[in-house]
């Protein structure tokens, strides 16, 4: 069941001293190329407003993909607020389960599930039409899967083949295969899309 209680998913990944030094040296460059041509002030404002917005943006990517929740309380509540906040931003009903996890994950697991899941619900709420979508992680013996399921368009028969899907799927196929898991997903047209992601997990 989700809670109404919503924690916040980024984080800085790089310090501020880095990212100080990035923009300064971005500035100099700018500078530089707009002393050597003409209206240089307005060439040099409009080049740093945009490498402003990239900066920006590009934080906001990475922060998405590992927040502190994550490192700080694990999977679960990561994936918690991860939902809570889909559904406030796109007002698209969801929920999560989770079975048989007792216990901290392996950094690198705990990071795999969180994106697959992230990606899987991103592409639902682009993609999908859905009102509805479901994520039921489970744990058993030596076996870890997460299911992502909705009830939007689904994919065209064309489209479930992986090198035609596009959607990020041949990333997630590629990210569980890397752990040595099995990729799945099943869908028909107008009945919505599950993806499965299922990995080996030692006790």
């Amino acid at each position: 069941e989700l809670r109404g209680k919503r924690t916040p998913l980024t984080r800085s990944c790089s310090s501020d001293q880095k990212q100080k030094n990035a923009r300064r040296i971005l500035r100099a460059r700018l500078e530089a190329f707009a002393a050597t041509g003409r209206n240089s002030k307005a060439v040099f404002t409009v080049g740093f407003s945009q490498v402003e917005t990239v900066t920006e943006e590009l934080r906001r990517i990475i922060y998405a993909l590992k927040p502190k929740i994550l490192d700080e309380l694990g999977l679960e509540p990561a994936l918690q607020s991860l939902c809570n906040n889909v559904i406030k931003e796109s007002g698209i009903n969801g929920s999560i389960k989770v079975v048989g996890i007792n216990s901290r994950l392996s950094k690198k697991v705990e990071l795999f599930f969180y994106r697959v899941i992230q990606e899987a619900v991103s592409n639902i709420v682009k993609h999908s039409g859905a009102t509805e979508f479901g994520v039921i992680l489970t744990k058993d013996d030596n076996l870890m899967r997460a299911m992502v399921i909705d009830n939007g368009c689904g994919l065209k028969k064309t489209e479930v083949s992986y090198t035609n899907s596009g959607f990020g799927l041949i990333n997630m196929k590629e990210r569980t295969e890397g752990f040595g898991g099995v990729f799945k997903l099943h869908s028909t047209e107008n009945e919505g899309l599950t993806i499965t992601a299922e990995i080996p997990v030692p006790q």
